[in-house]
């Protein structure tokens, strides 16, 4: 069996997933092998460069209030898998 798995590093979200991939491999006894890691750039549209955070959660979600319930779920998620 192969997995393959896309993710952007830089996503929290990615990485929640990542790690419970993982748990669920160590519980049945399946080598991390099996999983190819696959980029994918999730704003492939970012300048070379970067640019400002609090500038890029407003364009991506209008303000800074409408993405701290996103914010606040990923922290506690992420919190849940160590």
């Amino acid at each position: 069996m192969q997995i393959k798995m896309f993710s952007d590093t830089i996503c929290g979200w990615c990485y929640i997933g990542k790690e419970r991939l993982s748990q669920a491999l160590k519980k049945l006894n399946l080598p991390e092998t099996i999983v190819m890691n696959l980029p994918f750039q999730l704003n492939p549209f970012m300048p070379k460069d970067g640019m400002d955070r609090a500038e890029y959660i407003k364009t991506k979600f209008g303000s800074i209030e409408n993405a701290k319930p996103m914010y606040d779920n990923m922290i506690l998620q992420g919190e849940q898998e160590n």
